[in-house]
């Protein structure tokens, strides 16, 4: 799998997408990033769209992260919070059920061409685990994105999953850059 610049993209265990990049940022400073809605919305999503976020970031919690695109047309993103441990591990289900049809359109489209079944059940919601490591002065942050086969994982691959994260990680950079200006922890 080719990479995005500063990011590496891997597929592991025929099912999973999994993105690493460093920051330079310490992992407190990138956790809040990732658990606070105002810093989230800032930064999640391609180049070109705009969030806005409500979390609820506890074990069991809520979250809705709504993608704005140029148009003004919105894809959620919604899930509950598995784990966490604060500074090192996020767990999250991820469900993309309600983006618009011709985004369930072209995913299903993707995963038949990748191998799945046309009546098969898509896999609009699945597992993400994040986790934060100090890194020198800086984090390594891994964002693996588990899904229930490798057709539904080369589906979302083809569908640009990398390379809308790549985005935001740029997106993420220039937050964290501001942010370590107020940052003491």
């Amino acid at each position: 799998m080719t990479d995005t610049p500063m990011l590496t993209v891997t597929t592991e265990d025929h099912h999973d997408v999994v993105m690493v990049r460093h920051f330079d940022a310490r992992p407190a400073l990138v956790w809040l990033a990732f658990t606070q809605a105002e810093h989230m919305a800032q930064w999640w999503g391609p180049s070109c769209f705009t969030a806005r976020a409500e979390m609820d970031v506890r074990p069991g919690g809520a979250y809705v992260i709504d993608m704005i695109g140029p148009d003004g047309s919105v894809s959620p993103m919604k899930g509950h919070y598995i784990e966490v441990i604060e500074h090192k591990r996020l767990v999250f289900d991820f469900d993309i059920s309600e983006h618009g049809p011709a985004f369930n359109r072209m995913l299903r489209e993707n995963y038949v061409a990748a191998g799945g079944g046309v009546d098969d059940p898509l896999g609009t919601r699945n597992t993400i685990t994040v986790t934060f490591e100090d890194e020198g002065h800086g984090t390594r942050l891994t964002f693996r994105q588990g899904l229930a086969t490798a057709a539904e994982r080369d589906a979302y691959v083809k569908m640009g999953t990398a390379e809308g994260y790549a985005e935001s990680c740029v997106k993420l950079d220039k937050l964290l850059a501001s942010m370590q200006l107020f940052f003491h922890g």
